[in-house]
């Protein structure tokens, strides 16, 4: 995978302007973030032509650190009307070495689930190659708390949307959510829910395609895979 000249034209506008001592340019760096998620190996580990490794790092942990990483991905996501769109969340566990991150800096969104160390992917999709928003949470976290701020986050930028989730998220206050931001929940109520209600079972099988963006993207991007 590898971002061309022409690609980046498409969000050029929003990134920083080189330094005059910084030797290598924006492409390069963001060409050495997509070899590292895809490889999985440490910045130390980079081919000697993307240049020094520590610059690399420098760079794209201020770019994450202002915003610039995720103003790309906002820049890139879908535009127009979109019809439907699947929610649902993926665990990883985390690598032993992991485990000192607790103890330095914080949680890092790491947290102890029955598979151990691990961290959950959040993630609004629409439809099996495309992510529309994205967040994290420790591992022993239940998903509609998180799954309810990621609707928060995103729900003024779509008109009636129609919402294919499992059933861990059909608590009342959850549906609730969705449906004051413009959303039209589809999901079956537990076999222990106090109430029943319809939904539309053929566009809940379409909710395969969020666990087929899940399954491309561990195995596209081995440092997901790994944590």
């Amino acid at each position: 995978m590898e971002i061309t000249e022409d690609n980046y034209t498409k969000f050029k506008h929003i990134m920083p302007v080189q330094r005059g001592n910084c030797k290598i340019d924006n492409v390069a760096t963001l060409n050495a973030l997509l070899f590292i998620a895809e490889n999985g190996c440490k910045w130390r580990a980079l081919p000697k032509e993307f240049g020094n490794w520590r610059t690399l790092y420098t760079s794209i942990t201020r770019w994450a650190k202002s915003g610039i990483l995720e103003r790309i991905f906002n820049e890139l996501k879908v535009n127009g009307i979109i019809e439907i769109m699947y929610l649902d969340s993926t665990i990883v566990k985390a690598h032993p070495h992991e485990t000192d991150a607790l103890k330095k800096t914080g949680k890092h969104s790491l947290g102890k689930s029955r598979g151990g160390l691990a961290t959950k992917i959040h993630v609004l999709a629409t439809n099996e190659r495309t992510a529309f928003a994205i967040s994290l949470s420790g591992g022993e976290s239940h998903n509609s708390p998180a799954g309810e701020e990621l609707l928060i986050t995103v729900g003024e930028q779509l008109t009636l949307t129609d919402l294919a989730m499992d059933k861990a998220y059909s608590g009342t206050n959850m549906r609730i959510i969705a449906e004051t931001l413009n959303f039209n929940p589809i999901i079956p109520p537990k076999s222990n829910s106090t109430g029943s209600w319809q939904y539309d079972t053929e566009k809940y099988k379409l909710r395969n395609k969020i666990e087929r963006l899940f399954e491309r993207i561990k195995r596209r991007f081995c440092k997901v895979f790994t944590r």
